[in-house]
């Protein structure tokens, strides 16, 4: 009785909208840790933020981001994405024949492409 009520109940609760979302991030951890985060401004926009701490030392990355539609034919959830990016970190080196450590500036550009 109660598996006959849950399964009506499922039933009646009609669609849902489970994957439109307008926030999303993420970690990788391994030799490095990164962690993301991209806010949608609307369907075809977003903007990424991403942070990069290993290998002695860190970056900083913004993105804007623009998707468009690719192969709608086939899938509906397909999407060539394109944009483009700044970034700046540092680096300390160590250079053993002098025991000395250096620092480094690293910054620049970033273009992206994708599906």
């Amino acid at each position: 009785m109660n598996r006959i009520l849950l399964l009506l109940g499922l039933f009646a609760m009609g669609p849902l909208n489970a994957q439109h979302y307008t926030r999303d991030g993420g970690i990788r951890i391994g030799d490095s840790f990164t962690a993301t985060i991209r806010q949608h401004t609307d369907d075809e926009q977003a903007l990424e933020g991403l942070l990069y701490i290993g290998r002695g030392g860190m970056s900083i990355t913004i993105l804007k981001e623009y998707f468009k539609p690719a192969l709608s034919q086939i899938s509906g959830n397909l999407f060539f994405m394109y944009g483009f990016g700044a970034h700046v970190g540092f680096r300390i080196w160590t250079i053993m024949k002098y025991s000395t450590e250096l620092t480094g500036w690293m910054n620049g550009d970033s273009p992206i492409a994708g599906y």
